[in-house]
Order: C-alpha cells, then structure tokens, then sequence
C-alpha cells in the first residue's frame, strides 16, 4: 500500500510538471502591443522570440445554466499561468465578476481584460473542460 501511495504521487508530480510542456501558439505581438486572442482550455501562446506565454490552465464554473431559472447568476473563473522556458513565472485567476488583472512579466505590467468564457452552460449537458475556450485581450501598461 506504501509503495503504491509513493508511485501515485511520483505519477501526479510527473504529470503536472508535464502540463506545462505543451506547445505553444507562436505569436509575434504578444508582449508588444495590444492583442485579443482565443485560448483553448490547457492551450497556450507565447511570444515568438523568448517563448515567453500564457496558459489556459484551469476553469472552476458556477454561472447559472442558461435552461435554468437561477437565484443567483453565479460566475465563471479561469486560471492562467505565465510560463517562460517551461517554467511558470506566475499564476492568477480572472473571472466575469472581476475581468480585469494587471500582472508583472518580465519587469514589465500588462493588463489582462477576460473579454469572454465560451461555452456556457447548459443544466442537461454539462460542459467538458476541453470545450473551454476565452477570449482574452492583454494590453502593455504604458
């Protein structure tokens, strides 16, 4: 039973380490001017010179489905990871009751602004993470 625990964690330490190995979506204005940009759920972009980039990590829903008649409307946060050279700098959640996050890369402040959480829910068919994707505005603060 002890070995077993001992291989489960090695194996959940192996695979997160591993999420942040993932391909990037080259894109050449990430970092230096305005940009709006579609991530996919556990997908990420980076600059195209210093790999520096951002991760759609995770996504924790409670928005109130929209075949349903809610008290409250409930709210939708996303985590995004900065990683650099397969490393993650920082980590920060962002949600459509507070869209927008200033946050340090590299020495230098950039506004986040979550624009959009797509899909929404529905009450009969839960929504698979995989489905997840934001729209995502980041604009250097000048």
């Amino acid at each position: 039973m002890k070995n077993l625990l001992c291989l489960s964690s090695i194996v959940l330490f192996l695979s997160s380490c591993a999420e942040h190995n993932l391909p990037c979506t080259s894109d050449p204005q990430l970092w230096k001017q305005k940009v709006t940009r579609e991530i996919h759920f556990g997908k990420r972009i980076c600059d195209t010179d210093d790999k520096t980039g951002v991760q759609f990590f995770d996504v924790k829903e409670s928005r109130c489905p929209k075949d349903v008649e809610c008290i409250q409307a409930g709210k939708v946060v996303v985590t995004l990871h900065v990683i650099e050279d397969e490393k993650m700098l920082s980590s920060f959640e962002i949600s459509d009751q507070e869209p927008v996050k200033e946050i340090e890369v590299r020495g230098e402040l950039y506004i986040f602004n979550l624009l959009k959480v797509e899909p929404y829910p529905e009450h009969v068919n839960p929504v698979k993470l995989s489905k997840y994707r934001i729209q995502l505005e980041i604009t250097p603060k000048d």
